[in-house]
């Protein structure tokens, strides 16, 4: 089973405890197998972990990582107690119901555990939790990688060990034989030659570096691969003190201890820095053997070399990783009291990830082409002394640090004494600068910042560029975040002064149906804390009688997302009860997701109480006009009884026809005070109803049935005022009549009487009463006739501001027009 060094089971442990810190987590876990049991290889340290480094369980035993090591895939269960497939597992003993784990594998495919993720309360988790945990999975199974390919490359080192070892005892036998037998000394030089050829051609093939010194460090011989490494030609390096040449003066003291060590037999192996030709350091994993004369005496040593320079970037982008995400965490849980200030401390944390002493943030506006000053680095203030420096840059005027906008890309400059066509020169009193790094900071595919470190002891690289990129990628995102909430806080605080401030008694309620806010208005009509009011707790000071009748419109409004009125009696804090009429409307958010409800309340028992008399004042006019109609039509019935009887003393037939049409006028008003009386509504009368009651009343006066002349109405049945009922039906009754007096006197059985009485869309009335008799005479002009009939019809006319109109083709038909 693989070894795994102790700097890479600490950068574990470190792993681990940084998840659970970002998760939020009591425990985060490396799990190794080792058949038939399951280790706990690294453990997060923190309050809440069951688990400890290097307890052990056993398989087959249903535990959450058992799945995952045996799917090869991610495990999420967001709570075992709700599951029964997992209910029952060991882990829920231990009280860990939220379980998150991702397989590890070496890289030839063989499990070698989990990375996991336990908590003691129910946990879905997030896509950024799961997104973290595979980063970090990636970065284990990157070590798991290095570990395979190292050991791989210590079987090759050995074997080429061997090898070299095998080489010096065949030489030494050869010696003794070829000194032993004198005769077989041509035989045995061959043999050696090709015995020495045959191993030369081995070392030479070999990956790695191999190279051999005295016991003075001198090179006696290096293979090509060596000189592949260092860029050094053999002949450059044949004759050299291996640790003069190759190594920096400051690793020289680790060289010297290293053949000190093998002049007394010791083997070893450790990583240094080789220094090549060009000037440039490559690191290199060196495992020295000593080698031994005839004698048993140490006679030098051999060294191979592994070129681990990749690795050592790996794990160096590793390290700077980690240490972005520290950042980041750091940046997220700083405790803001504003965006400005997260920003600021966001610069400081750039700047020491980046390893630079000073840094800038600056806003962009892509519509106006204008950077302004977000905030310099604290440390630049004291090194700064420009007079009236500037705040607000048109990108125009800007020189290399505008560059990253106008190509959109970062900028690295690591050399400001260099000349350059895009420097404008620096003001007065600035800052100085020896090296820069700008980096546009985008948001929606636009540039909505650019961020800037400065004065880096090294160079700045690539990897500055990625590390300042991805974390102000995120911190962006959380400014975005934060300034949303500070919006949101800004519209609440100016919400809840305005719900506070008004008359209005205000409140809010969930998805669930359940209050969760009350104004201050409302608190304090009601003399209870908000504690007590929240929830249902409001409906403890509605009146009894209107509780359920409350409930169950706020509940079908609720379900429907519809808006709802309702009034019902409220407990005010003196314990009067008064009438709150309460209007409630659902909520959405800017997703257009329903979030609740959201009510305004209003103190109307005055205006109730109001209502109150008002409705009985009305019932007792109701009752006083339905009396006044009721008195004025029996004083017309008596009038028309009156006329009645004195048609019994009339003999002459024209003057009892005079008492009957009089008869007919009087009842025809008194109908309509008839029907005002009985009517529910005195602000009108049915007038179809009306009509038809009239003409049963005209037929019956003048002795015909509509089987004799036949009736056809058309009349609305709009509810007609009194002052247009009474004149329209006196005209009836007197158009009418004169078609029963004139029209049909050579059609009995063949008469025909129309009346229609309509409304438009205008507002315009029309009255037409037509029959076909013999037909009226043209020319005819109401103002000149002698009869009481027809005069009364044109003052009936004029009373209602109305257009007459007469015609006499085949019958006689009259129109008449009017707006009420």
């Amino acid at each position: 089973m693989t070894d795994i060094s102790q700097e890479t089971v600490d950068k574990w442990q470190g792993i681990v405890n940084l998840i659970a810190k970002m998760a939020r987590a009591p425990a985060a876990l490396v799990m190794r197998v080792e058949p038939p049991e399951i280790v706990v290889f690294r453990a997060s340290a923190g309050p809440g972990n069951p688990y400890r480094t290097g307890e052990r369980a056993r398989l087959e035993t249903g535990l959450y990582c058992e799945t995952v090591m045996r799917e090869r895939k991610m495990l999420l269960v967001p709570d075992a107690l709700a599951d029964p497939l997992w209910k029952d597992n060991p882990d829920v003993k231990l009280g860990m119901i939220s379980y998150l784990g991702l397989p590890l594998a070496w890289p030839d495919g063989k499990i070698f555990g989990t990375i996991c993720l336990l908590d003691l309360k129910a946990n879905a988790q997030d896509q950024q939790t799961v997104d973290l945990l595979s980063l970090f999975r990636g970065i284990i199974e990157d070590d798991l990688r290095q570990m395979h390919a190292t050991a791989a490359r210590m079987a090759e080192i050995e074997a080429a060990r061997e090898i070299l070892q095998e080489t010096n005892r065949t030489s030494e036998r050869s010696r003794l034989a070829l000194l032993n037998v004198l005769e077989d000394e041509k035989q045995t030089e061959l043999a050696l030659k090709r015995q020495e050829k045959k191993y030369r051609t081995l070392v030479e093939g070999m990956n790695e570096g191999l190279i051999q010194v005295d016991n003075g460090d001198v090179i006696i011989f290096v293979n090509q691969r060596f000189c592949q490494i260092s860029g050094y030609p053999r002949q450059e390096l044949i004759g050299k003190v291996g640790h003069e040449l190759l190594f920096d003066p400051a690793d020289r003291e680790v060289i010297r201890r290293k053949n000190l060590d093998r002049l007394v037999g010791k083997t070893g192996s450790y990583e240094i820095k080789l220094r090549c030709r060009d000037g440039q350091e490559r690191w290199v994993y060196v495992s020295g053997t000593p080698v031994t004369g005839p004698d048993g005496t140490v006679a030098g040593s051999i060294g191979t070399f592994t070129d681990i320079s990749e690795r050592k970037q790996a794990e160096q982008q590793i390290l700077l990783n980690q240490k972005r995400l520290e950042s980041l965490v750091t940046i997220l849980q700083a405790d803001s009291e504003n965006v400005q200030h997260f920003l600021d401390f966001a610069l400081d944390e750039a700047i020491h990830l980046t390893g630079s002493k000073i840094g800038y943030i600056y806003y962009y506006s892509e519509e106006r082409k204008e950077f302004t000053l977000n905030t310099w680095s604290k440390e630049v203030m004291p090194q700064c002394t420009v007079a009236n420096p500037q705040s607000i840059y048109q990108l125009e005027k800007t020189g290399i640090w505008g560059k990253a906008v106008r190509q959109r890309k970062p900028i690295m400059v690591n050399d400001f004494k260099a000349s350059h066509t895009l420097k404008k020169g620096q003001p007065e009193g600035h800052a100085p600068l020896h090296k820069s790094l700008t980096v546009p900071v985008f948001a929606g595919g636009r540039i909505v910042a650019v961020v800037g470190v400065a004065n880096k002891e090294v160079d700045y690289d690539q990897s500055d560029v990625l590390q300042l990129t991805i974390l102000m990628d995120s911190v962006w995102k959380v400014t975005d975040r934060k300034r949303a909430e500070e919006k949101l806080r800004e519209s609440e605080n100016n919400y809840r002064t305005l719900a506070d401030s008004g008359q209005a008694l205000v409140w809010t309620a969930g998805t669930d149906k359940l209050c969760n806010y009350f104004n201050k208005v409302w608190l304090e009509f009601t003399g209870r804390p908000l504690e007590q009011e929240m929830g249902n707790g409001w409906a403890e000071g509605v009146h009894s009688d209107d509780l359920q009748r409350c409930l169950e419109i706020y509940t079908a409004a609720f379900d429907r997302r519809e808006n709802f009125s309702m009034e019902y009696r409220l407990r005010r804090h003196d314990g009067e009860y008064r009438w709150i009429r309460d209007d409630g409307s659902p909520r959405y958010n800017g997703a257009g997701e329903f979030v609740g409800y959201i009510g305004h309340c209003l103190d109307i028992t005055e205006r109730h109480k109001a209502e109150q008399q008002i409705n009985a004042s009305l019932k007792e006019k109701e009752v006083l006009l339905k009396e006044i109609h009721h008195r004025v039509k029996n004083n017309l019935q008596i009038i028309a009884s009156l006329l009645n009887l004195q048609t019994g003393y009339v003999d002459d037939p024209h003057y009892k026809k005079m008492f009957m049409e009089s008869q007919n006028r009087v009842r025809s008003m008194a109908l309509v005070h008839e029907k005002l009386y009985r009517s529910k509504d005195l602000s009108g009368i049915d007038f179809s109803e009306y009509v038809n009651s009239m003409m049963r009343d005209i037929y019956s006066s003048y002795g015909l049935t509509q089987g004799e002349v036949a009736l056809s109405l058309d009349v609305t049945r709009e509810k007609l005022p009194v002052d247009i009922a009474i004149p329209c039906g006196l005209l009836i009754n007197e158009l009418v009549s004169n078609s029963f007096k004139y029209a049909f006197k050579d059609k009995k059985g063949e008469g025909k009487i129309g009346i229609s009485f309509q409304k438009d869309n205008a507002g315009t009335y029309t009255l037409e009463v037509s029959d076909n008799g013999s037909g009226i005479s043209t020319g005819l002009d109401l103002k000149t006739v002698s009869t009481l009939g027809l005069q009364l019809v044109d003052s009936l006319v004029g009373q209602l501001d109305a257009s007459i109109r007469i015609t006499g083709e085949g019958g006689t038909k009259v129109t008449i027009k009017f707006k009420a």
